[in-house]
């Protein structure tokens, strides 16, 4: 599906593999088993697509409907090239946990 190869980045093989100690066997399992969870979590659970094709990205559903619904947002990248995240839970207005933590993935894709 679309959504995994575009997950499956050289970037993301590549932490596999680091993960696993260069171990192909491992890592493709390891990659397996996130491409997986990702497409349980993420998929009809409070996220919504936007876009079509190579242009869509998913977006908070909370956000979608109340743009004060989390405080957690990507503010820039730092030396590495890693999403540099601001977030103020208290100020968020949608106080559910596992909400917060859907956005914060997002986020941090």
């Amino acid at each position: 599906d679309l959504e995994a190869r575009r997950f499956c980045s050289d970037d993301t093989l590549v932490r596999h593999l680091m993960t696993c100690d260069g171990d192909t066997k491992k890592a493709l399992a390891s990659l397996k088993a996130t491409v997986q969870w990702r497409a349980q979590f993420f998929v009809g659970n409070g996220v919504v697509t936007v876009g079509e094709g190579a242009a869509s990205k998913k977006v908070c559903r909370s956000c979608m409907e109340d743009p004060r619904a989390h405080c957690a947002m990507r503010v820039g990248t730092d030396a590495a090239g890693r999403h540099v995240i601001y977030s103020c839970v208290g100020a968020a207005i949608n106080k559910n946990p596992l909400d917060g933590f859907r956005h914060v993935a997002l986020e941090l894709e």
